[in-house]
C-alpha cells in the first residue's frame, strides 16, 4: 500500500507580510489625506525605533527622526497646510488575539501600543497602531488619552485602549491632523 505525502504548507515570509502591509498603510493614508504622501519608513523604524534610539538617535535631527521613526511616514509634511498627528506602528498577523487575552490585559495589541508610545516621545506626536489579522478588517488602536470622534463605534480595552476600524475612521480626516506650529 502507497501512502501519499501531504502537501508541504508554504510559509509565510513574516517580513515580506508586515513590510507588503506597511505600503498598503502608506497607499491606503495617502488617498485618504491628498495631497500629503506617506511612505513605509527605510529600514520600518528599525534604525531609530523602539531600543536602537539610545544609540543613533542623537545623530538625527528632528526633521529626519519624523522619516525614521514609526512604520509609515508622511513624506511630504514641511509642503502641506498641516501635519499628521501620528506615530504609525503597522501590525499583521495571521491569528487574531483570543478574546481572553483582550480581557486579561495580554493581548498583542497592549504590546503593540506600548511600542508606539517609545516612539512618541522621540517625536512629540501621538501614537496609533493600524493592524489586522488574517480575513479581518483593518483596526487601530488608540490609548485612552486620544478623544475619538464621538459618532465613532469602538471597544475600549483594559488600560483603556481604544479599537476602532480604521476605514470608519478615515471618515474624520480632521482627526489625524494638527496646525503646524506658529513660527
Amino acid at each position: 500500500m502507497e501512502t501519499q505525502e501531504k502537501p508541504k504548507k508554504k510559509r509565510v515570509n513574516s517580513k515580506g507580510k508586515g513590510n507588503g502591509f506597511e505600503n498598503k498603510i502608506a497607499k491606503i493614508l495617502s488617498e485618504a489625506f491628498k495631497p500629503m504622501k506617506f511612505a513605509r519608513t527605510p529600514g520600518s523604524g528599525a534604525r531609530v525605533g523602539g531600543m536602537n534610539f539610545g544609540a543613533f538617535g542623537q545623530f538625527f535631527s528632528q526633521e529626519a527622526l519624523n522619516l525614521f521613526v514609526g512604520d509609515v511616514v508622511p513624506v511630504n509634511e514641511q509642503d502641506c497646510e498641516q501635519n499628521f498627528r501620528f506615530i504609525v506602528e503597522c501590525k499583521a498577523y495571521k491569528d487574531a488575539d483570543k478574546l481572553e487575552n483582550l480581557l486579561h490585559g495580554n493581548s498583542n495589541i497592549y504590546g503593540w501600543m506600548e511600542e508606539v508610545l517609545v516612539d512618541c516621545v522621540k517625536v512629540k506626536k501621538d501614537g496609533i497602531v493600524i493592524f489586522k489579522w488574517n480575513n479581518t478588517p483593518i483596526y487601530i488602536a488608540v490609548t485612552k488619552d486620544i478623544l475619538l470622534p464621538a459618532d465613532l463605534p469602538r471597544i475600549t480595552l483594559t488600560n483603556g485602549i481604544q479599537v476602532a476600524h480604521l476605514e470608519k475612521l478615515l471618515q474624520f480626516p480632521s482627526f489625524w491632523m494638527v496646525d503646524k506650529p506658529k513660527t
